[in-house]
């Protein structure tokens, strides 16, 4: 069968792109089967990384997302839509960037060997998928039908699932061992309840608001008891950058959530969890860290990694080396990323990386800003979208301080960018036309 593994992977890439090509929203769904649901059950004592593996280090979701990759690749430079690509900022820097990335792996496989294009593809394969949603998703229609399966993979489905995760991990409550779901798919329940919110607030969705403030206690009750401190940074994140944008009213929502926390306290101290002596432990890591363990374990990675860093500072070591480090601070050797997008993108692909990265986020933001100044989420039905790519934005690269890139940022950055993408295709193709 091993000898037979390579020709399979090679049939099961090219029956992806087909698919990839031809049916985005199935593909979605398979990456959701493949990768994201998986990691739902990360926090139960039957949870296996190795569960999607496939062989030769290969999961079952990075042939989707390769699939992905190849169909991004023929959209771009095998349709019309190359020149108007590579006219815009975005596609130049992007083109850079995947270029850049390219290099950083093609320079090492003679010192890793495969494990060069294997760790890139576990860190920043991830990266396509807002890429695939603005090319892929290309209509109104089509984006809401991806919203929709969103809102069911990031929202419902995690809930739906909370019985099975009880049952298999057994009803205890707080942080660490005894949370339900990891910090990325609380991450991805912050950012589809947030889209319900301002979907149904400009009517792009029609629910009744009773429901929506029915949802609003178990989302709230996860994101407090599990304790996650990445999400709770990008919740304050998410409320500033909000208030900056004049898109929530203090006083307006106040006198809804007290109730809402008050009720929230209530549920938690039935669970056996006194919430304020709860927030005020996790939040030690913000103000003093170095009594903080998980704080501390960070920094002290953080530290080493960073020294390792600055031997190349600016074209990075390259991908295939991994992580395997001696921690004097801890007195042993790990082999585990450093928990930090910043800190594992400058050592691996330096300044030169990290500032192509960057700048790229900041020209899709604008590119989303310039969008919502001409628009009225009153009239214009994706509005919303837009918002909520805007704050995803900024809030995932708060959580990207303590952990890598994770799919629910990219999806709902992509939404927005979507958005916007394609009103500028479309205004560009109008002008040529003319």
């Amino acid at each position: 069968m091993e000898i037979f593994l390579p020709f399979i992977l090679l049939i099961s890439v090219c029956v992806g792109v087909i698919i990839a090509y031809k049916f985005p929203l199935f593909t979605v769904f398979l990456l959701f089967v493949t990768g994201m649901s998986i990691r739902i059950f990360s926090s139960t004592r039957f949870f296996d990384e190795e569960y999607s593996l496939i062989g030769l280090g290969v999961r079952a979701e990075d042939i989707v997302m390769v699939s992905m990759a190849i169909a991004v690749f023929i959209r771009v430079f095998f349709t019309n839509n190359i020149k108007n690509y590579l006219r815009t900022t975005i596609g130049k820097i992007s083109l850079f960037l995947f270029l850049w990335l390219m290099w950083e792996t093609i320079r090492n496989i003679t010192l890793y060997g495969i494990s060069a294009p294997g760790e890139f593809r576990f860190r920043y394969l991830i990266l396509v998928i807002p890429f695939y949603v603005a090319l892929y998703f290309s209509s109104e229609y089509e984006r809401k039908k991806l919203v929709k399966f969103l809102l069911f993979a990031s929202l419902i489905f995690p809930f739906l699932c909370l019985p099975f995760i009880g049952f298999l991990k057994g009803w205890v409550f707080g942080a660490n061992e005894n949370r339900l779901f990891p910090a990325d798919i609380s991450l991805g329940i912050m950012y589809a309840f947030l889209l319900l919110f301002f979907a149904m607030r400009a009517n792009y969705l029609q629910w009744k608001k009773i429901l929506l403030w029915l949802i609003a206690i178990p989302v709230f009750v996860v994101l407090l008891v599990d304790g996650h401190r990445s999400v709770w940074l990008a919740s304050g994140v998410i409320i500033i950058t909000l208030i900056a944008l004049s898109e929530m009213k203090v006083t307006k929502y106040l006198w809804m959530l007290i109730p809402l926390f008050l009720f929230v306290i209530f549920i938690a101290s039935q669970l056996g969890i006194s919430i304020f002596d709860f927030i005020a432990e996790r939040t030690v890591a913000f103000f003093n860290p170095e009594d903080d363990p998980t704080a501390t374990w960070r920094l002290a990675i953080w530290a080493v990694q960073l020294e390792k860093f600055l031997s190349f500072p600016f074209l990075g070591e390259g991908f295939g080396g991994y992580w395997k480090i001696y921690i004097p601070e801890l007195g042993q050797e790990l082999d585990v990323s450093p928990h930090s997008l910043y800190v594992q993108t400058l050592v691996k692909t330096g300044v030169i990386g990290l500032g192509l990265y960057l700048v790229l986020v900041w020209k899709s933001l604008k590119q989303m800003f310039d969008w919502r100044k001409i628009q009225d989420y009153v009239l214009h039905p994706e509005y919303a979208l837009v918002l909520v790519g805007i704050i995803t934005i900024f809030a995932g690269h708060s959580y990207f301080i303590a952990y890598a890139f994770d799919y629910y940022t990219m999806f709902y950055a992509g939404l927005g960018f979507a958005v916007v993408n394609n009103a500028q295709f479309s205004s560009q193709t109008t002008a040529n036309l003319k």
